[in-house]
């Protein structure tokens, strides 16, 4: 089973768009405080989640899967389905430990993301441990504040016939420190609490500028690359890395996935530019700007 510790905005739902691609079975924020993504009708019967009602408009709308295994629909969760919740139940006491102790039983080749404001970190630390290989994603944390901004007002979060390349926000320094504090302090703790439980060997990075930018069959070449390059715990452990990996449909279902905003800079997604650009260059903001701090915090409670 593989396990995906990220960020909102990081790329993660496209990455577990391209892992289906590649025959897992994806389970994107299936601890969503609001609402769980992508449970599969089948799941509904697994041990974990016996004692949960689901309300029927929610079972009508989950996954259907056939006997083979093949996906015949994929309608999520709607937001009105979801009236009549408190909130997602999976994040009730021990269901999110026993769910995917069950899945990583049950299904070799389920993949699922969980973001920080997800779990407890602790709790967090036990789920990715549970999984043969952890994928640490990273993104500049300038960059991902930004476009949560600007998916938070226009109301849309994913790309489907909706660019937002033309308009701007004006970046607010204070806020964005605090949002980078907020993620590098729960990179840090998960990483602390992974400390001695798990093998250094099962954690890898991903990081999102080093893919993001290629066009979409470039990506999932990258990815089955990088999926090769992780070793065969992926998969099974009698899987022979040296064969390609399968493919579930000839044609990738995100073959007409257009970026939502295409700009290249963030500088380009902020009105402010200039004052922000003299702001964040001063060394307080370092970490907002770098690539690599995200990870650089995590490995501070893993190896710290």
């Amino acid at each position: 089973m593989l396990a995906i510790l990220g960020i909102a905005r990081s790329g993660s739902t496209r990455l577990l768009q391209i892992l289906e691609h590649l025959s897992f079975v994806k389970y994107d924020e299936v601890f969503h405080p609001r609402r769980p993504f992508c449970l599969r009708r089948g799941d509904l019967q697994m041990q974990a989640l016996k004692n949960i009602v689901f309300p029927r408009k929610v079972i009508d709308e989950a996954v259907e899967i056939s006997g083979t295994g093949k996906i015949e629909a994929t309608k999520r969760f709607s937001p009105s389905a979801m009236s009549s919740f408190e909130g997602n139940p999976l994040r009730i006491g021990t269901t999110p430990y026993d769910f995917i102790e069950e899945l990583s039983r049950t299904n070799k080749r389920a993949a699922f993301s969980i973001f920080p404001e997800h779990l407890k970190p602790r709790i967090t630390a036990q789920l990715l441990s549970l999984s043969s290989r952890k994928i640490i994603t990273t993104r500049r944390l300038v960059d991902s504040f930004i476009s949560m901004k600007k998916a938070t007002a226009s109301s849309r979060f994913v790309a489907k016939n909706h660019d937002t390349t033309g308009a701007k926000i004006t970046l607010n320094a204070s806020q964005l420190q605090t949002y980078a504090q907020s993620k590098l302090n729960a990179y840090r703790k998960i990483g602390s609490f992974l400390k001695g439980e798990v093998h250094p060997g099962s954690v890898a990075r991903l990081r999102y500028e080093d893919w993001s930018t290629l066009g979409n069959k470039d990506q999932e070449h990258f990815m089955h690359g990088y999926l090769l390059a992780l070793g065969s715990s992926c998969f099974n452990d009698n899987c022979d890395f040296t064969m390609p990996l399968p493919v579930a449909n000839p044609v990738a279902p995100s073959q007409s996935l257009i970026k939502q905003d295409s700009s290249k800079q963030w500088t380009d997604k902020i009105a402010n530019a200039d004052q922000a650009r003299d702001i964040l260059s001063g060394p307080e903001f370092a970490e907002c700007v770098s690539t690599d701090s995200l990870f650089e915090a995590f490995l501070q409670g893993f190896s710290g």
